[in-house]
């Protein structure tokens, strides 16, 4: 969120409240503004009253950063997900990890793959324990591949629902929408607006 000057944080919202302020967009390449005029590169601000009910935020600012959320298009998708599953017998992460890459050849369940004991730690280890950190999984292909893991090291979970999944990290790709009016310069401008927001690196000044 943009910084706000202390002078007024607590003061009185009349004549702010309801302002709309321009804070520039960080560009730290120019050229991703290419044709578009300078005036335009702006992120603006609606200032509200802070929403919160509790008695120290009285008196704070809340911006509202001026995006109309029907004009992307948003998808998400996995970036790594984090399996453990355990085998009878003693095996090297190794030699698991060069397994599920060339499975991953004739099944495209996921782009590479990490597997290491349970502290993370993938250097000699040999043991039944394993943390497998799946990349890019395809949802379509993996329980596939699980399957085959299952069978091959006569894993303790005999199927792929059984897995415990121990993390994940979903990626969410925003887009401006395409559409007859919008030219190639607004739809840049709209583009580099919302990931000014979602970064929130913005130098501001209210003077």
């Amino acid at each position: 969120m943009p910084h706000i000057p202390g002078s007024l944080v607590g003061a009185s919202l009349d004549g702010v409240t309801g302002a709309f302020h321009a804070v520039p967009l960080q560009l730290y390449d120019r050229g991703r503004g290419h044709g578009i005029e300078e005036e335009h590169l702006f992120l603006g601000y609606r200032i509200l009253p802070d929403p919160g009910v509790q008695p120290r935020l009285c008196g704070r600012l809340f911006l509202e950063p001026d995006l109309r959320l029907d004009e992307y298009e948003f998808s998400a998708r996995f970036d790594w997900i984090d399996i453990a599953v355990t085998t009878p017998g003693e095996h090297q992460a190794l030699n698991v990890q060069r397994w599920l890459a060339a499975e991953s050849k004739t099944i495209p369940g996921f782009s590479t793959c990490y597997v290491s004991g349970p502290d993370r730690k993938r250097k000699r280890y040999q043991g039944r324990a394993f943390c497998i950190r799946l990349h890019d999984p395809d949802p379509r292909h993996l329980p596939k591949i699980l399957l085959h893991l299952c069978r091959k090291y006569t894993c303790v979970t005999r199927s792929p629902d059984e897995i415990r999944v121990h993390a994940l990290e979903i990626a969410v790709d925003v887009y401006p929408k395409r559409r007859a009016d919008y030219d190639p310069a607004a739809r840049t401008l709209r583009r580099l607006r919302m990931v000014e927001a979602g970064q929130s690196q913005l130098a501001s000044r209210l003077d």
